[in-house]
């Protein structure tokens, strides 16, 4: 389940325009990041450098708020 559930979130890709600083639990380094990057997917959010799991799971959170 946990598996299944982890490639889901991976492909789950981030609405253009994500506004990162609406997300109180990232710390300043990683907003900077997203926001300079803007990575596309979940998966490439993941892979950037200074991006914490705490970060991601984050995201993932302010996301699903959004969509429900």
């Amino acid at each position: 389940k946990d598996i299944n559930s982890y490639k889901k979130d991976n492909n789950l890709k981030i609405p253009v325009n994500f506004n990162y600083k609406n997300i109180g639990s990232l710390s300043n380094e990683a907003r900077e990041i997203l926001i300079s990057v803007q990575p596309e997917t979940i998966a490439q959010a993941s892979a950037l450098p200074g991006i914490t799991p705490a970060a991601i799971n984050a995201v993932l959170i302010h996301m699903r708020r959004k969509v429900a």
